[in-house]
């Protein structure tokens, strides 16, 4: 294994770029951030009630949809079950994001 020299340090830290560039790049990525997102705290009524009787997900795209197992099922389980698959949805994304934190 080779020992980073001091040089070395340097021409790395050089390939990205000199610093107050990347800093300016990350200061309108982080406004542009800024700008296109919101507070769900704020944005959103959490007290407000589930509208009973709504699809969750579309029905033709819940997983069991046209199949004899679909056609078993009563309405309510098939709103819970579109329900439940787009939490799992909502969940996998927020998973993803964090793992790209």
């Amino acid at each position: 294994m080779t020992p980073v020299t001091a040089r070395d340090a340097a021409v790395l830290r050089d390939a990205l770029g000199p610093l107050r560039d990347r800093e300016q790049v990350a200061l309108r990525l982080l406004e542009s951030s800024a700008k296109h997102s919101f507070d769900p705290d704020t944005e959103l009524d959490w007290d407000a009630a589930v509208e009973q009787g709504k699809w969750f997900w579309p029905p033709e795209l819940v997983s069991l949809y046209g199949t004899p197992m679909w056609e078993r099922m009563s309405e309510e389980q098939r709103l819970d079950l579109s329900r439940h698959e787009a939490a799992a949805l909502a969940s996998l994304g927020i998973w993803f994001e964090i793992i790209l934190m």
